[in-house]
This record gives C-alpha cells, sequence and structure tokens, in this order.
C-alpha cells in the first residue's frame, strides 16, 4: 500500500489531493492538522484517512506525523499561508520558510520515497511580455511580495537539501487555483462568489493564469512518479484577463458581466487604505498594491517541461468555471 503524508490536508489544494489519490485506490493518507481544524469533522469516517494533530513548529508532532512512514511513502508539503501584502507580514515568513525547513529536516531521517513541495509562480522572477520557465535556483530579490519571497527561500531550502544531501526532492509551482470543494475560499473563488452575490459591480484591468484546482493535483501525483529529483515543475493553466474570467462566468450563471472597468491610477490610490483597513480588521483584503502589481505584470508562464515529461493537461477554464459555480451554489 502506498502512503502519502500531506501538510495542509484541510485546505484547498489538500483536500483536492485526497479526493484524487482516493480516485486512485490502495493508499492510505497521513495528514498533519491544527488542533480543532476542521478537518477532523471532514475525515472522521473516512477509513483511509488519518489524521495528527500539531504543526510545523512542533518537532515532536512531526516526528508523530512522519512515524508511519515505510514501503512506497510519499511526503507532500502543501501547508503555507497566502498573503497580499509587499512587506509587513512576518507571519507568512514564519510559516511559509520555518515551516518548510521544519518539515524538511524531520523528513530527511525517514525512509520517504519522495518529498514534494507545493511552491508558487509568485516564487519566480517576474518579467512582463516574457515567458517565465522553472528556474535553477529561486531568485529572492525578483519575487514580488511577501508571499512569493517566502516561497523563493523555502524553494531554495528544498533545493539545497537535494543537492548536497540527496534529499529526494523536488517542486511543483502552481498558479492561482479555481475549482470546487474549496474550504476556506481561495481568492479566486471569493471574488467569483462575491460577484455572484452582487458584492462586484466593477472588474480590474489585467489579467493572470489560472489553473484547476484538480489539474494542479493530478499534476502532484504526475511528479511523484515521473519527476526527476532536485527539478521544479509549473503547473499552470489558462492565461486570462479579468475580463474574459468575469465574462465566462457571467455566462454560466446568467449575469450580466462588470462594464466599468477602474483604471490603475485609481486603484493603486485606494489599495494601500483597503490594505490598511484590512490589516486592522486581521482580514484579507480585496485588493492590494502587490496584487495589482501581478495583475499587471500578467505574466507567461511555460508548460512545455510538465507537459512533456509528467504528461500533465489542464481542462478548459468554462469547465473550471462551470464546476466552481455548482460547487459555491451547493455550499450556501
Amino acid at each position: 500500500m502506498t502512503r502519502y503524508f500531506i501538510t495542509g490536508i484541510s485546505g484547498f489544494l489538500g483536500r483536492n489531493l485526497v479526493l484524487a489519490i482516493k480516485r486512485r485506490g490502495d493508499a492510505h493518507i497521513h495528514g498533519l492538522v491544527l488542533p480543532g481544524d476542521p478537518a477532523f469533522t471532514l475525515y472522521e469516517s473516512d477509513p483511509d484517512v488519518t489524521l495528527v494533530e500539531g504543526n510545523l513548529d512542533d518537532a515532536a508532532s512531526l516526528e508523530r506525523f512522519l512515524s508511519e512512514v515505510e514501503g512506497e511513502s510519499y511526503v507532500i508539503h502543501a501547508a503555507g499561508r497566502v498573503s497580499v501584502f509587499s512587506r509587513g507580514d512576518p507571519l507568512t515568513t514564519h510559516i511559509n520558510y520555518d515551516g518548510t525547513k521544519a518539515i524538511v529536516d524531520a523528513a530527511k531521517g525517514k525512509p520517504i520515497t519522495r518529498f514534494l513541495f507545493v511552491s508558487s509562480v509568485d516564487a519566480l522572477a517576474q518579467n512582463k511580455g516574457e515567458t517565465v520557465a522553472e528556474p535553477h535556483d529561486f531568485d529572492v530579490d525578483r519575487c514580488l511580495g511577501v508571499y512569493g519571497k517566502s516561497k523563493a527561500l523555502a524553494g531554495n531550502y528544498v533545493l539545497n537539501a537535494y543537492r548536497e544531501e540527496g534529499f529526494p526532492a523536488l517542486i511543483v509551482c502552481p498558479s492561482a487555483i479555481i475549482g470546487p470543494d474549496d474550504p476556506f475560499m481561495a481568492p479566486i473563488n471569493d471574488a467569483l462568489r462575491r460577484f455572484y452575490l452582487g458584492k462586484i459591480p466593477v472588474r480590474t484591468p489585467g489579467g493572470y493564469d489560472i489553473v484547476d484546482v484538480r489539474d494542479v493535483a493530478e499534476g502532484i501525483l504526475l511528479a511523484l512518479e515521473k519527476g526527476r529529483l532536485g527539478e521544479t515543475y509549473l503547473l499552470t493553466g489558462n492565461r486570462v484577463s479579468v475580463k474574459e474570467l468575469f465574462a465566462t462566468f457571467a455566462a454560466v450563471v446568467g449575469r450580466k458581466s462588470p462594464k466599468i472597468r477602474l483604471p490603475y491610477w485609481i486603484l493603486y490610490l485606494v489599495a494601500p487604505f483597503v490594505e490598511l483597513l484590512a490589516k486592522i480588521r486581521k482580514k484579507r483584503p480585496l485588493f492590494s498594491p502587490l496584487a495589482i502589481d501581478c495583475l499587471r505584470l500578467n505574466p507567461i508562464y511555460g508548460k512545455t517541461k510538465a507537459e512533456t515529461e509528467l504528461g500533465h493537461k489542464v481542462r478548459p477554464l468554462r469547465e473550471s468555471v462551470e464546476d466552481t459555480y455548482r460547487y459555491l451554489t451547493r455550499k450556501r
């Protein structure tokens, strides 16, 4: 029996990883969860899932989490904290870098088959108008924002563990994810939910690469099976404009897409106040100066490596939007 050890099992990607693994059968899944995590309710009657209470800061809980590593065992580090702040968010750096270092160090002493770190395209150097490919090393100084820099730092730690110690690791970098089975409302799903509820009457310019979470989950499993150790694979999807995304969703739900497009100068003028208010309220802002920068850059991400080496495929945007809509309306 194959064993999978997943951090971040209660998150959007974690949930879809569990579903993808279960579809393949003959596997047992171990998940690391925080005390009181809703995953306990979600998986309490699932015989294929064992949950271990703990956190990445606690070496003893990591030891418990990995105590049943034997035979064919894969560790998937999908836990992380997403941030749209440019700076001043030390918790994100702590969780994404220190947390990755802790789970890598804990796994080094175990007979694992492979370790896969889920990074992000935000950890890549962003160049407008140029195709972004997989890096040999992550350039922290050329990343935008706390989240991207923290993931880049973590990625370099993982690669160094492979190069210097032969640690059997590889990395995947998904773009922004969309799709069903989202316990906590990822940013794009949350934006679509707000639009459906009539809370987004305007739209922004720019765009981004969007990938279905189910295709990311499948890409991770393909990387564990076929990927080369010490390598990074981009798991990207459809490069779309904000206009196209809302038009597609509007067509699915039978509503009119926002016609008013706010110019960048207004967004940049308002964004710092939106960000400050979110910090005061300890909530995720609807947008920030960093988010606007990302939409404005709208990089082109290469897919060739994942397609040719892993056989990774992505579904059309329309299918992802339709399934997301069905999930959001069912969840209400």
